[in-house]
């Protein structure tokens, strides 16, 4: 199953990004330069690579009809690969007004830290009924 192999491998330092948050050519070369993940090495086996991008691709903002994967694909230049969930234009513009003193919450890890505010990052829905900011 590729979907509890890409929780196994991406959810072990941090949320396991749904692969409707990014284009599939972000996650090609996040998986591409695995060897060099943000300063790391995630020392993937070729099959593994293999299968965890056939789940992106299948998941990916292209091909995942929820409005965040639309707007997310409409806020970037066609010739850009984003690597971080939190440098897409989208995302800026919808976490603008959200105070600083929140990503420095006991609670929330830092702006990367999706599940703190959004009960249903891990499944990819980011709906507002799920979202609740740290008090």
């Amino acid at each position: 199953n590729h979907s509890a192999q890409w929780q196994e491998n991406c959810g072990e330092c941090h949320l396991a990004y749904h692969p409707s948050l990014l284009p599939v050519r972000s996650w090609h070369r996040l998986l591409e330069e695995q060897h060099d993940h943000f300063g790391e090495d995630l020392f993937l086996t070729p099959d593994t690579v293999a299968a965890l991008f056939e789940y992106a691709k299948g998941n990916s903002a292209e091909q995942v009809g929820r409005e965040l994967s639309w707007r997310t694909l409409q806020s970037l230049a066609a010739d850009t690969t984003p690597l971080r969930v939190t440098e897409l234009p989208y995302w800026r513009e919808v976490h603008r007004d959200i105070d600083a003193s929140a990503w420095e919450h006991s609670s929330v890890s830092g702006k990367f830290d999706c599940g703190a505010c959004h009960r249903d990052a891990r499944q990819g829905g980011f709906m507002n009924s799920a979202m609740h900011l740290p008090e």
